[in-house]
């Protein structure tokens, strides 16, 4: 292999909002082209301070031909060798955490199909896995080098002994606990039944089953539960803000807490720690909130030039709204609150249809042509009851009705 490329680079951290961690690397791109003008590459990354191996990769020309010499136990012993001559002590805690540890099957070397054998270490303490602290090193078919390695540590970690655990039959009581079993109708696959005549037109279609609805019981995960306290048998739920999550110090007594911090635990919503539930809606927070489902994070009262620009620009993209339709700071109404979130959900062009609809508003009668569409499609959806009985399409929204009817739309079912 030839060098071909070298950079270095600072690492930023990206829950810091792409601030610099000090950290320096170096990543060299070495090449060379085969017999055959196919070119084949690794790329290694260094600590530029100490040299340490952090990551590589390689790469190269798809040839099933290429004869394959290095079998299962011989990539084996060339990847242990390898991580112990490197990393001895910190492998020492580890073992095999994949037993399939290979792509191509437990067959000859002669007989594999891949190029790479790919093998996974954790650390053990207690005799129990930690997977957040492995290695992964792939070993060549063709040659027996070392063709791929990561290295995934969370350093600092302390590890409780592993006495009076609760039984796995309780930790799985606990855990389906926090389901919600609701009675529902479920389609269910049923086999065509070709000797039914009613089912010929569709055995006609080349179709050899269908869909029934079968009444049954289905169970709904808490998505915030992340396990059972092997100690005390407890639930462990996410709290807002962890891993990244959002939180305000302006909720209590909110009538829309419990949505809007349920959404918080999913990322949607606003950064900056407030979210000031009570405000009137302007378009660029709705579409701020609109965004954040798709994974992106704006602080609304910082939402001016280059930021709103940018909050526009992948609104744009997203088909939420036309450049013709912005308007950052226009107060919305609730029909046009409603209008905006269907529009992004897709429901907008059947919104649009006239004469088809109805719905059991008090103000039915006087709700917009332009919006009839739209409250009936809320209506039914969940997203909205009404405010007393009435869709109100011309009252001022709040920042939390507009968080209460994404959190309805995401919660229909």
């Amino acid at each position: 292999y030839t060098l071909a490329e070298s950079r270095f680079y600072l690492e930023t951290a990206i829950a810091d909002g792409g601030t610099d961690t000090g950290d320096v690397f170096a990543q060299l791109t070495y090449g060379k082209q085969d017999g055959e003008g196919g070119i084949w590459q690794k790329c290694v990354t260094v600590d530029a301070r100490t040299g340490e191996l952090e990551s590589l990769w390689s790469g190269g020309p798809w040839n099933e031909t290429l004869p394959r010499t290095v079998d299962r136990t011989a990539a084996r012993e060339k990847a242990e060798a390898f991580l112990t001559r490197y990393w001895g002590e910190d492998f020492a805690r580890c073992a095999d955490y994949d037993n399939s540890a290979l792509y191509g099957g437990d067959v000859p070397a002669e007989d594999v199909t891949t190029t790479e054998w790919y093998f996974i270490y954790a650390r053990q303490e207690n005799g129990y896995f930690f997977p957040d602290d492995q290695f992964s090193v792939s070993i060549s078919a063709l040659d027996g080098s070392v063709s791929g390695f990561q290295r995934r540590e969370i350093p600092g970690v302390t590890f409780e002994s592993a006495e009076g655990l609760v039984s796995a039959s309780d930790a799985l009581d606990a855990w389906f606990g926090t389901f919600t079993v609701d009675l529902g109708y479920l389609a269910v696959p049923v086999e065509l039944d070709l000797s039914r005549p009613e089912y010929q037109p569709l055995a006609a279609l080349g179709w050899n089953w269908f869909s029934a609805l079968e009444l049954g019981w289905s169970l709904t995960p808490d998505y915030d539960v992340q396990g059972v306290d092997a100690k005390t048998g407890q639930v462990i739920r996410s709290e807002p803000g962890s891993w990244g999550g959002l939180a305000y110090d302006d909720l209590e007594g909110s009538w829309a807490q419990t949505q809007i911090e349920t959404l918080a635990r999913y990322q949607v919503g606003f950064d900056g720690g407030s979210f000031a539930p009570g405000k009137a809606l302007v378009q660029k927070d709705m579409v701020a909130l609109l965004l954040s489902m798709q994974g992106y994070r704006y602080d609304p009262e910082d939402l001016e030039g280059a930021q709103a620009d940018d909050l526009y620009r992948s609104a744009y993209r997203m088909g939420i709204l036309t450049p013709e339709a912005r308007s950052d700071d226009k107060i919305l109404t609730r029909g046009e609150t409603v209008k905006l979130l269907l529009d992004s959900a897709g429901y907008g062009p059947i919104a649009r249809f006239q004469g088809i609809y109805r719905c059991s508003y008090a103000d039915e009668a006087s709700i917009p042509a332009a919006y009839y569409g739209y409250a009936a499609l809320a209506q039914g959806l969940g997203v909205i009851q009404g405010d007393g009985g009435a869709f109100a399409a011309g009252r001022t929204a709040t920042r939390a009705e507009a968080a209460a009817m994404i959190y309805n739309l995401l919660s229909y079912r």
